[in-house]
């Protein structure tokens, strides 16, 4: 592990990390530099409903999806112009815990509106499939959808591979299948024009997260490893609340103290990116034994367990701990 320039490097990763991500960010133009060196990933709910009850999910247990609700488009557009004044170019998803897919008219309107105000960013759609047809396909890619994840939950009665040879079927497309047995999962790649595609089929109980607590599954490992989700990834769900991970699930009351910041209250994403809730957070998970938080200690997004060693524990303290 090396520390330069503001680069913490992990063998062939490069994390950007610097004393700002801990607090004590004062002007707008620092804010938004770290933002647009760091953020890898934007999430942003845009809906509420999923058609599927699924056992491995907060969902299943919920009342979230009795009817559908929306992010309010005012909180989406100035969400889309923060991104666009920093040409953000990385990825942008529409989802948290919703089916994206399942409100048409909604999700083809965000994807232009985000195109047309992120134009460099990678627009990405994940979706159980259960609504995605060719034509459905194609409209997506005309609104500017340039890569879509189609997670198969329920397999097929031929096995994974048939299930997502099926999928590529639905979409009129052809398929080759690779599957890693490491990982628990098979896959699927397809290329439609721009648009690239991707079908996985995984055994969520061996390779899923336990969402924080909230659901039972067998891969519940104690963390041994920092967690960089606070850094290099911003979700927001469909009330506005900004979340330190994705697997924060604002509608069950025990998650929601867990929210960093909610859009409603008129700052701009870069504030919320930086504000002393989301700070702390990253003091926390920074370390290989982190504390804080209980729903962080059995999840299974464990970057870099390789590299516990006590001298790589020492120099991750002493960053940590630059602004305490």
């Amino acid at each position: 592990m090396r520390f330069h320039n503001g680069i913490l490097t992990f063998a062939t990763e490069a994390i950007p990390v610097f004393p700002g991500h801990f607090g004590g960010t004062p002007d707008d133009s620092t804010k938004q530099q770290l933002f647009k060196a760091t953020v890898q990933r934007v999430a942003i709910e845009v809906s509420s409903y999923c058609n599927r009850r699924c056992w491995f999910c907060p969902n299943a247990s919920g009342k979230r999806s009795e009817r559908q609700s929306y992010l309010d488009e005012s909180l989406f557009l100035s969400v889309m112009r923060d991104l666009g004044t920093i040409d953000y170019g990385n990825t942008l998803m529409f989802h948290q815990y919703n089916e994206p897919l399942a409100a048409r008219h909604i999700i083809l309107r965000r994807v232009s509106q985000a195109k047309a105000l992120v134009p460099r960013a990678v627009l990405h759609i994940v979706t159980n499939g259960d609504y995605l047809d060719k034509g459905y396909l194609e409209e997506l890619e005309a609104a500017g959808v340039q890569a879509i994840t189609v997670s198969l939950y329920d397999g097929h009665e031929d096995g994974p591979p048939c299930a997502i040879l099926a999928m590529a079927d639905k979409l009129g497309l052809a398929s080759e299948v690779t599957h890693h047995r490491g990982e628990h999962s098979y896959t699927g790649h397809i290329s439609h024009g721009s648009c690239q595609i991707t079908i996985v089929v995984r055994d969520l109980n061996q390779a899923g997260y336990d969402r924080g607590g909230l659901v039972n599954i067998a891969n519940r490992p104690q963390r041994t490893s920092p967690c960089f989700a606070p850094f290099i990834d911003i979700d927001i769900d469909y009330h506005g609340n900004v979340l330190p991970c994705c697997n924060v699930y604002c509608d069950d009351e025990r998650h929601a103290p867990y929210a960093t910041g909610n859009l409603h209250d008129g700052n701009s994403i870069f504030e919320h990116y930086t504000n002393r809730a989301t700070a702390l957070w990253r003091r926390r998970l920074f370390q290989f034994r982190p504390s804080g938080a209980a729903l962080c200690l059995t999840c299974s997004r464990h970057e870099f367990p390789m590299l516990c060693t006590d001298a790589n524990i020492a120099v991750l303290e002493r960053l940590r701990r630059v602004n305490d």
